[in-house]
């Protein structure tokens, strides 16, 4: 698998398409989001870092993000729904605590299996419950 910076308006609308159709797992901010909204959240964001990822061929699965909140440094992934399920989520946050300089948080939702599975024991260490969510560091690579 490969990442790709998102740089280009192209890649930032596949960006919003992908988070658009894996919405309903996330955490927060479940709503869809529309272009005019994707193209003012992109001229405006800081601290934020994404990648696109494809497999051989060129086929782009998913993406990750690495954002910086609150002196934190959070993951977010998106794995398009035909491709969940095969491990895709797991390289990719791997990837994520690879790429990121520092320590790593994350957050998933309790009723979201294939979320909580990707902040595996190896990686991630469960530190908060919120109710809903559970929020994790990573704790290796």
């Amino acid at each position: 698998m490969t990442a790709a910076p998102v740089e280009t308006p192209k890649q930032v609308e596949r960006l919003r398409r992908i988070r658009n159709a894996c919405r309903f797992g996330y955490a927060h901010d479940t709503d869809v989001i529309t272009k005019p909204d994707q193209a003012h959240w992109w001229t405006t964001k800081q601290g934020v870092s994404v990648w696109l990822y494809a497999v051989a061929g060129g086929e782009v699965v998913g993406f990750g993000m690495l954002s910086e909140r609150a002196g934190r440094t959070w993951s977010s992934t998106g794995v398009l729904p035909r491709f969940q399920r095969l491990g895709f989520g797991r390289c990719i946050m791997r990837d994520l605590i690879l790429k990121a300089h520092g320590q790593v948080w994350g957050e998933a939702r309790h009723d979201n299996p294939g979320a909580m599975g990707i902040h595996d024991r190896r990686w991630w260490e469960p530190v908060q419950e919120t109710g809903e969510t559970m929020i994790f560091k990573a704790v290796a690579a």
